[in-house]
């Protein structure tokens, strides 16, 4: 059962990142309502639309990332594949809004299960597939499909994903709000060999994991990326939850090392007077520094959401 906090309603988009990295850590026995830390009214924050300066982030694969999606809707006469490929070099100046693939099969772990890729031939511009709640292995989930189109225009339907023994591929199987039906199937290729669900052992004093669920929105496009963290498996990785091992300080949680090819290599959310976001997805920076930060008691789930340069970023939170 994935459960839903009622936080401040942000719309059918944020709920979704919410709900379907079921980050929100809620529970028919969740603890008392988060706290809201504060929105910081500070001077407009800047986004980098270009890498200024190499990530600290090397994949530790050489292989490219291939991500393809059949996808058909009948009602609208649309029949078309989307396919990117991306070479690790690729992937460290790939624009989130622009050429880019992500495939959860292609990361080390992961929670939910997501699909994106966008394609810069036919009627559709960009396809995203995500499970509305945590996946642990092959099987049939709930999922949310969104396309958007090279006219502007956009389309979402709910309905189920199948994912394959391989964790790479998979068909979906999806209804719009007027009963059109979206289906098709996926493949991904590249990336971890050995991408699982995210396991813990919810150990105390121990941090095990790390889950993030970002959405990120510009001029009506909508990007949901994620990143999710074995701790105990990645000692490559920079990963800091202080809550989780009853600690306190400035960082609230922080994601940044060698997780494999995926969609953000760099995350960082610190609280305090002043809460700003620091992301890296692909390769693009962005800082935030108008930050409304909700976390709950203790301080290991949170969800956040800001503004800047016309970019929004909307997201949750869970650390283990």
């Amino acid at each position: 059962m994935v459960y839903v906090c009622e936080m401040e309603h942000r719309g059918l988009a944020l709920s979704i990142a919410i709900a379907v990295v079921a980050l929100a850590g809620c529970s028919s026995d969740a603890p008392e309502p988060p706290v809201v830390v504060g929105t910081v009214a500070r001077p407009a924050a800047t986004t980098t639309v270009a890498p200024a300066r190499p990530s600290t982030i090397e994949p530790d694969t050489a292989e490219a990332l291939e991500v393809g999606l059949t996808l058909v809707v009948e009602s609208e006469g649309i029949d078309t594949e989307l396919r990117a490929v991306l070479d690790p070099a690729a992937i460290e100046q790939s624009d989130p809004f622009g050429s880019f693939a992500a495939c959860s099969g292609a990361q080390r772990s992961f929670g939910p299960y997501s699909v994106l890729v966008s394609s810069g031939l036919g009627d559709v511009a960009v396809a995203r597939i995500l499970t509305t709640g945590t996946v642990s292995g092959p099987g049939i989930y709930d999922a949310d499909v969104r396309i958007e189109l090279r006219s502007g225009d956009s389309r979402s339907a709910i309905g189920t994903v199948t994912i394959g023994a391989d964790l790479r591929s998979g068909d979906f199987t999806a209804f719009g709000p007027d009963g059109e039906l979206l289906n098709g199937s996926f493949e991904c290729r590249g990336g971890e060999s050995s991408a699982a669900p995210l396991t813990t052992t919810d150990a105390v004093g121990v941090l095990d994991a790390i889950e993030v669920a970002v959405l990120l929105r510009r001029a009506g496009a909508e990007r949901v990326l994620g990143v999710a963290v074995d701790t105990t498996s990645s000692p490559d990785v920079a990963a800091q939850c202080p809550a989780a091992v009853g600690e306190s300080g400035p960082i609230v949680v922080r994601v940044d090392g060698g997780t494999g090819i995926r969609a953000i290599t760099t995350f960082e959310l610190t609280g305090g007077d002043a809460p700003t976001i620091r992301l890296r997805a692909g390769g693009v920076s962005y800082t935030f520094e108008q930050v409304t930060l909700t976390l709950a008691d203790p301080p290991t789930t949170g969800t956040f959401s800001a503004t800047a340069d016309g970019v929004s970023v909307d997201g949750a939170f869970h650390c283990t």
